[in-house]
C-alpha cells in the first residue's frame, strides 16, 4: 500500500513516486514526514512498513550508510 490520503486536502497520491520530492532537505535521511503533491503539506507516514521502505529509499538515492 502506497497510496496515501493528504489530511488537509483529501488528494490522494502514491507515496513512492513522491519518495524524491524533499531530497533538497538537510532532513532527508531521516524524515518521518510525507509531503502532499497538490497543497504541500507535510505529515507523518501513516503506515510504518511504508515508512521502512521509504527511509531505504531515500538512503540508497542518497548514499547513506
Amino acid at each position: 500500500m502506497s497510496e496515501v490520503k493528504c489530511p488537509l486536502c483529501g488528494n490522494k497520491f502514491d507515496a513512492l513516486k513522491n519518495a524524491g520530492g524533499c531530497a533538497h532537505c538537510n532532513l532527508f535521511k531521516s524524515c518521518d514526514l510525507l509531503q502532499c503533491p497538490n497543497c504541500h503539506y507535510e505529515f507523518p507516514v501513516p503506515d510504518k512498513k511504508l515508512l521502512n521502505f521509504l527511509k531505504k529509499i531515500r538512503c540508497e538515492e542518497s548514499e547513506c550508510k
